[in-house]
């Protein structure tokens, strides 16, 4: 094994946004010629190169960002009407997918809370003992008590 791991180590690798159907092939290849001129720029360190890497990047980003709103604005119109199609749409645009499962559940000390009656009745409890708790510990000066 140690073998192994010396001439073939396992390797991490991060993979964004495996689901992107705004991108294009012209998108891709607009992507892979920005790669290809960053590492001729940083090889080479000629300023008209990162001039030219500059202009690509500046490109790629114009064309992502259009081509996204493009593809939200058709989703969109395909499903007015349609609630859970728009909700899912909006979700993934503002990638809140990720943490709802997480928003569902509560610490109290050493226990969590997922059960969403649960959940309700214990920020029930937290905004209701939290004003009398408050009253008791506000001090009343003597000449607040004659009026």
């Amino acid at each position: 094994m140690a073998v192994a791991n010396l001439h073939a180590p396992v390797k991490k690798k991060r993979v964004r946004n495996s689901m992107a159907p705004w991108l294009t092939p012209e998108i891709k290849r607009l992507m892979w010629e920005r790669h290809r001129t960053k590492r001729i720029a940083t090889v080479t360190n000629d300023q008209l190169k990162w001039t030219e890497y500059r202009r690509i990047k500046n490109r790629v980003n114009h064309s992502i960002k259009a081509s996204k709103k493009d593809y939200y604005h058709s989703y969109f119109e395909d499903n007015v009407g349609k609630a859970k199609a728009t909700w899912n749409g909006i979700n993934t645009l503002l990638s809140l997918k990720k943490n709802f499962a997480q928003a569902r559940k509560l610490m109290i000390g050493d226990s969590v809370i997922t059960n969403p009656h649960e959940l309700s009745k214990a920020f029930n409890r937290q905004f209701t003992e939290k004003g009398p708790n408050l009253a008791c510990q506000i001090y009343k000066s003597p000449s607040s008590q004659l009026s």
